[in-house]
């Protein structure tokens, strides 16, 4: 989030193009129809009134130094919960939970290596663990592997 510019975002195109971190490899994920609009009322109302200072940053241009960043996305954090309870009723305990779930989505509808490119994940084995496992596959697998059966 704190690596994102206003130039990784490309609303006629629909994608972010989510730069490279220390974990992460450089992905373009594209956004739906319903997400641009909101991106394009988020960059002119809303981060036009939080600007103090020129800044390319995209989520947060007022937070050069970090310390103000960790402030904003603990209060993001606090704002995300609330309504998730509020609205859907959703508990979420940490917004991590956010993103596994995404991870999760990908990967029953794109599969494992679009869903990896996609999460950013250097390896297979990162994604795999969001696959759901079928539960005729597991009987299939006890019946071959077990030794009463």
């Amino acid at each position: 989030i704190e690596r994102l510019e206003l130039h990784d975002l490309d609303l006629e195109k629909g994608v972010i193009n989510a730069p490279a971190g220390r974990l992460r490899l450089t992905r373009k994920i594209p956004l739906e129809g319903r997400q641009i609009l909101p991106w394009r009322r988020f960059i002119e109302d809303i981060r036009s009134s939080l600007i103090t200072e020129r800044s390319d940053k995209l989520l947060h241009p007022q937070a050069d130094k970090r310390q103000r960043l960790h402030h904003q996305l603990k209060r993001l954090s606090t704002r995300v919960k609330a309504q998730a309870k509020a609205g859907p009723g959703l508990t979420i305990n940490k917004l991590n939970q956010l993103r596994q779930s995404r991870i999760a989505i990908w990967v029953e509808s794109y599969g494992l290596r679009k869903a990896q490119y996609l999460s950013g994940l250097r390896r297979l084995q990162s994604v795999e663990r969001y696959q759901k496992q079928k539960l005729e596959d597991l009987q299939r697998q006890i019946g071959r592997h077990h030794p009463l059966q």
